[in-house]
């Protein structure tokens, strides 16, 4: 079983460095929505009428690449892990994730959502975690936009094992050309993502109640990883309905574990404030730049992805840690929300 994890591993190396080489004519959908349609529907667990079940994953979070001035603290929260989710219904259901010092339940129960944790500010790497396990392809490539479709399809391989890769070019400049590609083993399970310099691998796959469920999952940034994951699932069995009742009042809207997207939540400022190095008295080189804005509309675990020319990044991931604004709201409710800045 190792041994399959680190083949993955390797293949995301290969992916990366064009090592595949292209294979036998493809079995499968003919359109890449489906591709990704077939994927998202197999692992989806949290979907009317699913069985009940209990989640148990153990990760490790690392630091990522802050280009920081000598003796500057990192202010990355890393570290072992554990994350705990009890799934009934979708009014039914309890999570708890611990990280360092970091602790946070939040439990719904007939419809009335809690949430207690030791600070307001979500990890962002518990963030990313907890958006990987809930939405493996992202909702944007199987709800029917058209970004999902046109993706060049090709079956590729490396050593003996064969997979059919999905690509795309999202940029194409005369300073760089950057690909969004996804692996599926030929029977349409996802293997691997490569989106915005930041790959994924899930391996080492289980059936529960016909989903499948990946046993381990890794994020890897170049030669670095960011997050590791194995993942453990089970019928939830009996439930203690008492077990789903956290004390005081319901959550405000803005506070969740659950990661947020740009599209669910308003930006009071003016949204040009951001990224905060527009107009910059200095060239940009191209980059992909990754961090969170936390509820006060502070910049936090601010990492770079992606750069071919490291030239005044490191002014530029201090402007962004530096940098003050109003939060972003569901609702009237501040909230936490991954960000991602590029100049391509």
């Amino acid at each position: 079983m190792r041994n399959s994890f680190l083949l993955t591993a390797l293949l995301c190396a290969a992916a990366l460095q064009s090592g595949f080489a292209s294979g036998p004519a493809i079995e499968g959908p003919k359109r890449s929505q489906d591709w990704f349609k077939r994927a998202s529907e197999s692992m989806a667990l949290r979907v009317p009428g699913s069985k009940a079940f209990h989640l148990k994953v153990k990760f490790h979070a690392y630091a990522g690449d802050e280009m920081l001035a000598p003796g500057e603290k990192s202010q990355f929260i890393v570290g072992d892990g554990v994350y705990d989710e009890v799934w009934q219904d979708a009014k039914n259901w309890r999570r708890e994730v611990t990280l360092a010092d970091y602790h946070a339940v939040e439990a719904e129960s007939n419809g009335v959502r809690k949430m207690q944790a030791s600070s307001d500010y979500e990890p962002g790497r518990v963030l990313m975690l907890l958006n990987y396990l809930s939405t493996p392809v992202p909702d944007i490539l199987t709800n029917g936009s058209l970004v999902s479709m046109n993706w060049k399809i090709e079956q590729v391989s490396s050593g003996s094992l064969s997979l059919v890769r999905l690509s795309n070019v999202m940029v194409a400049s005369q300073r760089i050309k950057l690909t969004d590609s996804y692996f599926f083993s030929p029977n349409g399970e996802l293997a691997m993502s490569n989106v915005d310099g930041v790959v994924v691998a899930w391996s080492e796959y289980a059936d529960f109640d016909g989903k499948r469920v990946p046993k381990g999952l890794r994020v890897e940034c170049g030669d670095r990883a960011l997050l590791k994951a194995s993942i453990a699932i089970e019928p939830a069995g009996q439930v203690d309905a008492m077990s789903f009742e956290l004390p005081g009042d319901a959550a405000e809207a803005g506070k969740t574990l659950q990661r947020l997207h740009e599209t669910a939540v308003k930006f009071p400022g003016s949204r040009t404030a951001i990224p905060p190095f527009s107009g910059a008295s200095f060239p940009l080189p191209p980059f992909i730049v990754i961090g969170v804005l936390d509820r006060t509309g502070a910049y936090r675990e601010i990492e770079l992805i992606f750069a071919p020319d490291v030239s005044n990044l490191a002014k530029i991931l201090n402007s962004i840690r530096t940098a003050h604004v109003s939060p972003p709201l569901v609702g009237r409710s501040p909230c936490e929300l991954a960000m991602s800045w590029r100049s391509l």
